[in-house]
C-alpha cells in the first residue's frame, strides 16, 4: 500500500474499553467557550427497602444538583418497604416530577425493582442510585455530559464512605456541605479511623489507577456496581433487564456488567459523579452479604463465562464460553462430521448454534433427528437467506464470549478451539485465527491451505489473509453491522474488514482446521462474482474509514481480485469524514464528523496508539504480544 494512503488510515477509536473519543466529545461540546445547552430529560431510580430515613438525605441531596432541575424526575422504586417512603413524595414533590411504585416483600428481590422502576421511568435516560447512595452536585450533570454524547456509553460514578446519622433531611435540604464535609470512615468498623489507618477506599479505585480509568481494562464489567450508574434505557432493551435469578446479595451487578460489556458498550468510570455512601453503624446492618454470596457466586459462575469461570471437562453452563455457529445450506453430506468435530473439542465449554438456511436437501431433518434434542446443539431452520443471513441469525443466537467459524462441509481438529480460547484469554485482541490443512471431498488432507505470516491490519485492505479457523469476540461483532446480505460472497472478508476497523487480531500459525475442497466451494464456481465482491468490500472498507474522498481505486490487471489504490491531490475535502466511526460508537450530534488525519490521535488513548503502531512500542509476552490482562 501507498505509504502516504497508509498514513492516512486514522487509528481504531473505541479500541477495546479506550473512551477517549467519547472524552473528546465531551470536551469539545460541553466544556469549552461556548457549551451546549442541556437538553436531555432523566429519571433517578432509586431501590429502597426500609431505609426511609437515608432515602429522604439522598433525594434532599438531589437538591442541590447543577444540572437543571425541570430535566430530572425521581422515581422511588419500594421492595416491599413498611416504613411508608411514598409519604416522601409530597415532601419533595416542589422539586421534582416525582413518582413512586411499589412491590409486595417476598425478600431480597432488587433486580425486579430496578427493572420495575426503570420500566416506570419517563424518560430515556437512567441514572439508578441506592436509597443510601447521597450524591454529590455534579453527579446528575457529570452524567449527562456523555449522556448527550453517545448511548453506547455505561457511566459509572464512584463512592465515599460517611456516616450520616447526626445529619437531618432538613439540614441537607438547607446546605449539601453538612453532608459533604463528613469525614470519610472505614467500612469494617463504621468508624473514622484510628491509629494511622487510612480510610476505606472504593476498591474499584485500585483498579482504575491499574488501567487508566478502565481504558486499558481488559474485563472493564468488573467495575459495574448498579447502586451508582447511568445508563440510556435502550441498553435494557439490547441485553435485557437485571438478572431475576439473583434473590440474595451480590452478583448482580457483574453479571448484568458482563451483558454490558459482551454486547458492546463501554464502561467509562465519570470523575464528578460521586455520592457519599450512608453507612450503617459499626460497619453491619441486617444484610448477610457473605450468606448472600454463597448463593449468588454459583449463579455467577453458571452465567458469567469471563474472568470468574475455570471451565470443568464436560460441564454444561447456561452461558457457554465458546459458541461454534454453522450455516447450513444442502449440506447433508457433511454436516454430521461437521457438528461433531465442534463437539469432540478437548475444550468442552461450548454450544453448537447450527442454522438450516433453507435447504432443499435432507439437511434440515437430519439436523432435527440427530441434534434435535442435544443438549449442547441449537439447531434454527430459516428461509433461503443466503450465507450472511444465515450467519447472522446464527450469531444472534449465539450466548458465548467467544465466537469460532465453521462451514458445513469443514471440520475442526480437536485442539482448535483450546488453543484459539488461549489466546484470546492471555491477551487483549479481538480476534485470532489459525491455519488450515487442504482435504479432498473425502476428508483427506493433501497439503496446507495458503497462510500469510502475521496479522496486519493494513495488509488486510489488500486481499483476504484471515484463514480458518476464525474466532472472534461477540463485543466486537455487535459494534460492527455484521454480514452484509447485499453479497453472496467474500462475505468472511467483509466482516473481517469491518472487525479490523473496531479492534485487532493475531495469527496462531498453527493447523487447526480442515479445509475440504470440491467443486462447489463458492470461490471455484463464482470466481468472477467473488473477485467483484472483493473489490467491493475494498472499497467498502475505505469509505468506512472516512477516505472516500481521498482515494481513487482501478482494478488490478494482475491480481483480479485486488484494487489499484491512488491518492486523489485535488479534492474538496482533504479532512476524514468521521461519520460511520461516530455511529458505530453511538455519537450522536451535529455533524459532519470531519478531522484531518493528524487530528484522528485525539479520539484514542496513548497507550491506544502505541498499542496501534507496534513499531513504536515493543511487544513481549504470549504468542509475542504485550497484553496484559488487567
Amino acid at each position: 500500500m501507498d505509504k502516504e494512503i497508509r498514513n492516512l488510515i486514522p487509528p481504531i477509536a473505541g479500541l477495546g474499553n479506550d473512551w477517549t473519543v467519547f472524552e473528546y466529545e465531551v470536551g469539545k461540546r460541553f466544556e469549552g467557550h461556548q457549551p451546549e445547552a442541556y437538553t436531555l430529560p432523566v429519571s433517578v431510580v432509586i431501590p429502597v427497602y426500609n431505609r426511609k430515613e437515608k432515602l429522604a438525605k439522598t433525594i434532599a441531596a438531589l437538591t442541590h444538583q447543577t444540572y437543571p432541575h425541570d430535566l430530572i424526575e425521581i422515581v422511588i422504586a419500594d421492595d416491599g418497604s413498611s416504613d411508608h417512603p411514598e409519604e416522601l413524595l409530597d415532601t419533595f414533590s416542589n422539586s421534582f416530577s416525582m413518582k413512586y411504585i411499589r412491590q409486595d416483600d417476598d425478600g431480597y428481590r432488587l433486580s425486579e425493582i430496578r427493572n420495575k422502576g426503570v420500566a416506570a421511568s419517563s424518560h430515556e435516560q437512567i441514572i439508578i442510585l441506592d436509597c443510601d447512595m447521597l450524591p454529590l452536585p455534579s453527579l446528575v450533570e457529570s452524567y449527562m455530559k456523555y449522556a448527550h454524547v453517545s448511548k453506547k456509553a455505561v457511566l459509572i460514578g464512584g463512592r465515599r464512605y460517611v456516616n450520616t446519622d447526626d445529619v437531618t433531611y432538613e439540614d441537607i435540604l438547607l446546605d449539601i456541605n453538612s453532608a459533604a464535609s463528613l469525614p470519610s470512615l472505614r467500612t469494617d468498623t463504621g468508624q473514622v479511623p484510628t491509629n494511622g489507618l487510612p480510610p476505606s477506599e472504593d476498591w474499584r479505585y485500585k483498579i482504575y489507577r491499574a488501567t487508566n480509568n478502565l481504558k486499558d481494562s481488559k474485563y472493564p464489567f468488573r467495575a459495574f456496581c448498579g447502586g451508582n450508574v447511568c445508563f440510556n434505557k435502550h441498553l435494557i432493551e439490547t441485553v435485557g433487564g437485571f438478572d431475576e435469578d439473583f434473590t440474595a446479595w451480590g452478583a448482580e451487578d457483574t453479571e448484568f456488567g458482563y451483558r454490558v460489556y459482551n454486547h458492546g458498550f463501554w464502561l467509562i468510570p465519570i470523575e464528578g459523579a460521586g455520592a457519599l455512601h450512608q453507612e450503617p453503624p459499626q460497619g453491619s446492618n441486617e444484610t448477610d452479604r457473605d450468606a448472600g454470596k454463597a448463593i449468588t457466586q454459583p449463579i455467577l459462575v453458571e452465567k458469567c463465562p469471563a474472568f470468574y469461570r475455570k471451565m470443568e471437562k464436560d460441564r454444561i453452563y447456561e452461558v457457554p464460553k465458546v459458541s461454534v455457529y454453522i450455516p447450513a445450506y444442502n449440506a447433508a453430506d457433511y454436516i454430521e462430521e461437521a457438528i461433531e468435530s465442534a463437539l469432540n473439542q478437548t475444550y468442552t465449554d461450548l454450544e453448537v448454534v447450527v442454522v438450516n438456511d433453507g435447504s432443499t436437501d435432507p439437511t434440515g431433518e437430519l439436523l432435527d433427528s440427530m441434534y434435535g434434542t442435544h443438549p449442547r446443539v441449537t439447531v434454527i431452520h430459516q428461509e433461503n437467506g443466503g450465507i450472511s443471513s444465515a450467519s447472522n441469525a446464527a450469531i444472534r443466537n449465539c450466548k458465548g464470549e467467544y465466537i469460532l467459524q465453521l462451514d458445513s462441509d469443514d471440520a475442526l481438529l480437536p485442539e482448535a478451539a483450546e488453543m484459539l480460547v488461549a489466546v484470546l484469554e492471555e491477551n487483549d485482541v479481538g480476534f485470532v485465527y489459525g491455519d488450515a490443512y487442504l482435504t479432498d471431498s473425502e476428508g483427506i488432507a493433501y497439503g496446507r491451505a495458503y497462510s500469510w505470516s502475521m496479522y496486519d491490519r493494513y495488509k488486510l485492505l489488500e486481499g483476504m489473509m484471515i484463514h480458518h479457523p476464525r474466532m472472534f469476540r461477540k463485543r466486537d461483532f455487535n459494534r460492527i453491522s455484521g454480514f452484509d446480505t447485499n453479497l453472496s460472497n467474500a462475505v468472511d472478508y467483509d466482516i473481517f474488514l469491518k472487525l479490523a476497523e473496531v479492534t485487532d487480531g493475531y495469527h496462531l500459525q498453527t493447523p487447526l482446521y480442515l479445509y475440504r475442497q470440491h467443486n462447489t466451494n463458492t470461490s471455484k464456481l463464482n470466481a468472477s462474482a467473488q473477485d467483484k465482491n472483493n473489490h467491493a468490500c475494498i472499497i467498502a472498507a475505505f469509505d468506512r474509514l472516512g477516505l472516500k474522498q481521498r482515494v481513487k481505486f482501478t482494478p488490478d490487471p494482475n491480481h483480479n481480485r485486488k484494487m489499484i489504490k491512488t491518492l486523489v491531490e485535488d479534492c474538496e475535502e482533504y479532512r476524514l469524514d468521521f461519520s460511520y466511526t461516530y455511529n458505530r460508537l453511538g455519537i450522536e450530534g451535529q455533524g459532519p464528523y470531519l478531522h484531518h488525519a493528524w487530528e484522528a490521535k485525539n479520539l484514542v488513548s496513548h497507550e491506544s496508539h502505541l498499542r496501534q503502531h507496534p513499531a513504536q512500542s515493543p511487544t513481549i509476552g504470549m504468542y509475542g504480544l504485550d497484553r496484559t490482562v488487567r
